[in-house]
């Protein structure tokens, strides 16, 4: 009996109509327990085909996407504490809007910003380098415009809401919430 995943169907719609693309570890070995899609703009610049991009080290977004896609552990914060530096980080006061954080070299740091559509689907709808977000009021700016994205991409289509990290990640994960300084 075959089984019909709503999630597997539209994410077959947004590649076949070229809003997105799935983005495949650089280093790839084994199974992937979690899944990378975002917009051909994202692919572009981490393939350095965009000139904004053009001379942007990727390497660390690279090992960053292996490591997830791999289910390794990433650090994650649901309260979207920065301080504990972690790869993935639920932006505080909006709607679900996640940063994918390659913190990495310190004054080239990478932030793709996105939602999670299921356990260990994210969908990268905007990249920026840190430096360009500003602080955190100018990084919320940046960050409110995701949910009108993702309406562009899926429509009415949910984000998944979860409360716990294990909800939102396969494989192994590191909540630095509960993690004292």
């Amino acid at each position: 009996m075959l089984t019909y995943n709503a999630t597997d169907r539209i994410l077959y719609q947004a590649v076949e109509t070229g809003r997105l693309v799935r983005r495949l570890p650089r280093r790839q070995g084994g199974q992937e327990l979690r899944t990378l899609y975002v917009t051909p703009k994202i692919a572009d610049g981490l393939d350095g085909k965009d000139e904004q991009f053009k001379y942007f080290p990727f390497l660390p977004m690279e090992n960053l996407i292996s490591i997830y896609c791999a289910g390794h552990a990433v650090q994650v914060s649901l309260t979207g504490d920065s301080s504990k530096k972690p790869d993935f980080e639920r932006l505080s006061g909006l709607d679900n809007v996640w940063a994918l954080c390659a913190r990495k070299p310190r004054f080239w740091q990478t932030r793709i910003l996105g939602r999670f559509l299921s356990k260990g689907v994210f969908v990268g709808l905007a990249m920026y380098e840190r430096r360009w977000l500003g602080g955190r009021k100018q990084y919320n700016k940046f960050a409110e415009a995701i949910p009108e994205k993702w309406a562009s991409i899926f429509g009415n289509v949910s984000v998944l809401n979860a409360s716990t990290p294990d909800d939102y990640f396969s494989g192994v994960v590191i909540d630095v919430d509960d993690i004292e300084k």
